[in-house]
């Protein structure tokens, strides 16, 4: 995705489709997720470029937002430099759960629902925040969210 957000830089679909293939599967319930995304990008090759570009431009603050969601509900730690905002969605979420407390029949959400809708936010992402999302993939995988 971050080369179709650069105009000038040439793309080939064949190269993308043999890294792809060379890529570890996610698990059963993402790797459908993640080929509908990998399949809209190479869409957008022969398509409308700028725009999806723009798209994920638009995304980057809701996958930003929703990954440090994801992480505080998950107990992973997303560094120093999101402390700030990680202390005020903590807090946001144990309001939420004493609230939620006083109902009957409230459950928790689905989170691995939650994180095949964040794998399907075409988005672009740094590395650092590549490396995030993957560790949130993973953990989700082997605990079996």
């Amino acid at each position: 995705e971050d080369s179709l957000a650069q105009p000038g830089q040439q793309v080939s679909a064949d190269d993308w489709r043999k890294r792809w293939a060379a890529l570890l599967p996610a698990g059963a319930d993402h790797d459908a997720v993640l080929d509908a995304r990998f399949e809209a990008a190479l869409n957008a090759l022969e398509g409308d470029r700028a725009g999806y570009a723009r798209l994920l431009e638009a995304n980057r603050a809701t996958l930003l937002q929703e990954l440090l969601r994801q992480e505080v509900a998950n107990g992973i730690d997303s560094g120093a430099e999101f402390a700030r905002e990680r202390l005020k969605l903590q807090v946001e979420a144990l309001q939420s759960s004493l609230k939620a407390g006083d109902r009957h029949g409230h459950k928790h959400g689905d989170r691995s629902g939650e994180l095949r809708q964040l794998c399907a936010l075409p988005a672009l992402v740094d590395e650092r925040t590549a490396l995030r999302l993957e560790q949130l993939v993973m953990r989700t995988v082997r605990e079996g969210k």
